[in-house]
């Protein structure tokens, strides 16, 4: 049996979890019979990561003694990589347990080989996890898989994601000792991700190969299931609707709070110019929602612009914990879709649907510009309110051509993501073949 290791982000987040499973999907209906593990999810994600068809890789088992232990996560890891060297006969490495960094790699590896007996493929499934602004634990998290991969010759995918950039001396020895060496196949999802690869690993100009997200060929959803969505919100879709998908990133990144934050007061005058001047209903979608944190996340946003534009009858919005399909399926029943979440555009843009973005990061603009959308996204500090609304003016009355034209390159996407999960599973096949024969 083949078996994949994926490593992905966090399925509180939307894009995540489409990323994850699109991976999950491609790589099975080229591999029949592949089992699916996925590593390291939070608790949160395990049950509906069973309920997906993944294998859960979890170094706590799931029982309620584990559970009690206010270190249980600690503690684990010093079970699994005590067993790791008393299996191979060093005791004396028992001591360096006490260090954090060992004792997790050392865990990590005891799973790997006792738990799951190895694997034959590493996909990382992540939209944005390496670079300067986010440190050094999503390499931590990751560096026993390669390790595994690059000692066994087994196949280490990195799928297209945002990169970098890398100025930080620490992240840019890591990213290196990460892909350097020809055993990982890695890839960009834009330009600037491209070329802060190329500068930290030292290579050519084009070196970096860019492909488009993953998630463009994620299609699962229908109209129907948006529909019943839209129908719980109390919406009525006797009217067009625009979506907007504000962004916990930008509202951080962004001067005051609350109802007083730059970013909500300019999504609020957008949301009210919508259903004033154009009579459209406003849906407010929470791309990232965690059930752990009670609501602090893009639901307090959606709330705090719903209550800022204080039409109940005309702009709706849940609390509710949506899954990828249900995000994509809503999304989809919206005329255009206006906001700063990434995979939230990817989900309408696939669907052919024309959007207004306002970016935090480079992968917004990018994105914009190779669908045609380029005046239809801002960067968050030039944002205003008036310019918003204009631009979203342009943006509605040029709609219909705006669709025909994203349908086109969207499609043009679709082909070169099915050239790389054919090229991926290839790949992993003659790893199987190469280890068989040895």
């Amino acid at each position: 049996m083949t078996r994949v290791v994926i490593n992905a982000g966090l399925f509180a987040n939307k894009g995540n979890e489409a990323m994850c499973l699109t991976v999950q999907t491609q790589l099975a209906a080229r591999l029949p019979g592949a089992e699916f593990v996925l590593w390291r999810p939070p608790t949160e994600d395990v049950s509906y990561a069973r309920e997906a068809g993944f294998m859960p890789a979890t170094l706590t088992p799931r029982s309620a003694r584990w559970e009690s232990l206010p270190k249980r996560q600690a503690v684990a890891e010093l079970t699994w990589a005590a067993r790791w060297l008393v299996r191979n006969r060093r005791p004396l490495g028992l001591v360096g347990l006490r260090r954090a960094g060992i004792r997790r790699a050392l865990a990590q590896q005891s799973y790997l080989e006792l738990k799951l007996g190895g694997f034959h493929a590493l996909v990382d499934a992540r939209g944005y996890a390496y670079g300067d602004v986010w440190g050094l634990h999503p390499f931590g998290r990751v560096k026993t898989l390669v390790d595994y991969c690059r000692a066994n010759g087994r196949p280490a995918v990195f799928m297209p994601q945002a990169w970098g950039g890398f100025e930080n001396d620490d992240t840019a020895r890591a990213v290196r000792d990460m892909l350097a060496g020809g055993a990982c196949r890695f890839y960009s999802r834009d330009s600037e991700s491209s070329r802060s690869l190329e500068s930290a690993l030292c290579l050519p100009p084009g070196a970096v190969e860019s492909r488009p997200d993953v998630a463009f060929l994620f299609d699962r959803g229908t109209r129907a299931q948006g529909e019943l969505v839209l129908e719980t919100m109390g919406c009525t879709m006797q009217r067009p609707i625009v979506a907007i998908t504000p962004n916990m990133r930008v509202y951080e990144r962004s001067s005051g709070r609350d109802q007083d934050n730059a970013y909500l007061q300019a999504l609020a005058g957008l949301a009210r110019h919508c259903v004033e001047a154009h009579g459209v209903d406003i849906v407010l979608h929470a791309n990232e929602a965690r059930p752990s944190v009670g609501g602090l996340d893009d639901r307090l946003l959606c709330g705090l612009v719903a209550a800022a534009v204080d039409r109940p009858d005309r702009c709706f919005r849940t609390d509710a914990v949506l899954s990828a399909e249900e995000s994509r399926s809503l999304l989809g029943c919206a005329d255009l879709v206006v906001g700063s979440r990434y995979h939230s555009f990817v989900f309408a843009l696939e669907q052919g649907i024309p959007c207004l973005g306002i970016s935090w990061s480079h992968k917004y603009g990018e994105l914009f510009r190779d669908l045609g959308l380029g005046e239809y996204v801002v960067e968050m500090q030039n944002l205003d309110t008036a310019d918003l609304c204009e631009r979203f003016d342009r943006a509605w009355a040029a709609r219909e051509e705006l669709s025909r034209s994203i349908r086109e390159r969207v499609e043009e996407y679709r082909v070169v993501l099915s050239g790389l999960f054919d090229t991926i599973a290839a790949d992993i096949r003659a790893a199987q073949t190469s280890t068989t024969m040895q």
